[in-house]
C-alpha cells in the first residue's frame, strides 16, 4: 500500500513524526484546533450526525484530532501515506472509546482499503502540497466518501492580484527550499484560488456551510471549511 515514490511521505517518518505535535504547538496550531473544535460542535448542534457514525481521516498524520472526536461512537479510519505517523496516532487512539482502524497508504489507493461511505470526513493540512490538477483528483476522491458532512482545510488566495503578488514575492525573495519544492509540485503559490476550490466543490455535490478563518497574511487566508452534502445517497 504503501506508495515509495510519493515525494510527501518521505519527511514525515522516524524522528518527524516523533516530534510533530510538540513542533507545531503554536498560535496557528492551536487555533487550528479551536477551529475544529467549533465545526465539531456545529455539526452537533445541526444534529446532522448520529451518536454512533463512521468518520474517514486522510491523512490523519499523528491522530491530531481523535481527542476533539470522543463525543462521537462508531468507527474511524485513519489514513496516512507515514507508517511512524499511524503509530503516533495509534497512542491516541488507545486513549478513546470508540473503533480504530489505519491504513497505511497515500490518497490515490486508499479507496480500496476502506468503505464506500463516511458520515463525516476530514482533510487538514494536505491540499496546499499539491497543484490545483491533483487537488481536484483528491477533491473528487474524498467528496465520493462523503455521505454527509467534510471537514476541509485550505489556504486560498481571494483574488488574482494577490495570487500574483504571492507568486512575485516567492520568487524574488522567498527560500530557494520553498521555490524549489513549490515548481517541483507544478505551482509558484503556497495558496489556492478560492473560487476555483470552491467549484470543485460545488461540482462534487458540496456546498460550504461555514468558514472558519485561522491566520491572514498579505497574499492568503488559512481557513477551515464546513462542507455538507447537497443531495443525499
Amino acid at each position: 500500500m504503501f506508495n515509495k515514490n510519493a515525494r510527501i511521505g518521505r519527511v514525515y517518518f522516524g524522528r518527524t513524526a516523533k516530534e510533530y505535535d510538540q513542533r507545531r504547538d503554536d498560535d496557528q496550531w492551536r487555533g487550528e484546533e479551536k477551529a475544529f473544535r467549533e465545526l465539531i460542535s456545529e455539526l452537533k448542534q445541526q444534529e446532522t450526525l448520529g451518536d454512533t457514525i463512521r468518520i474517514l481521516d486522510m491523512p490523519c498524520g499523528t491522530g491530531r484530532w481523535l481527542p476533539f472526536l470522543e463525543d462521537f461512537g462508531g468507527v474511524y479510519y485513519g489514513v496516512d501515506i507515514s507508517k511512524d505517523m499511524i503509530s503516533e496516532a495509534q497512542q491516541k487512539a488507545s486513549k478513546i472509546s470508540f473503533e480504530t482502524k489505519f491504513v497505511e497508504s497515500g490518497w490515490k489507493d486508499f479507496s480500496e482499503y476502506v468503505p464506500a461511505r463516511f458520515d463525516l470526513v476530514i482533510c487538514t493540512r494536505f491540499l496546499g502540497h499539491w497543484n490545483k490538477h491533483s487537488v481536484r483528483k483528491i477533491i473528487d476522491t474524498l467528496a465520493a466518501k462523503v455521505g454527509n458532512s467534510f471537514i476541509l482545510q485550505v489556504r486560498v488566495n481571494n483574488s488574482i492580484l494577490q495570487r500574483n503578488c504571492e507568486k512575485a514575492s516567492i520568487l524574488l525573495s522567498g527560500p530557494r527550499t520553498v521555490r524549489r519544492k513549490l515548481k517541483k509540485s507544478g505551482r509558484l503559490t503556497r495558496s489556492h484560488d478560492r473560487n476555483a476550490i470552491m467549484k470543485m466543490l460545488a461540482e462534487a455535490n458540496l456546498k460550504v456551510s461555514k468558514t472558519i478563518v485561522v491566520t491572514k497574511d498579505r497574499f492568503s487566508w488559512f481557513e477551515y471549511w464546513l462542507c455538507q452534502r447537497q443531495q443525499k445517497f
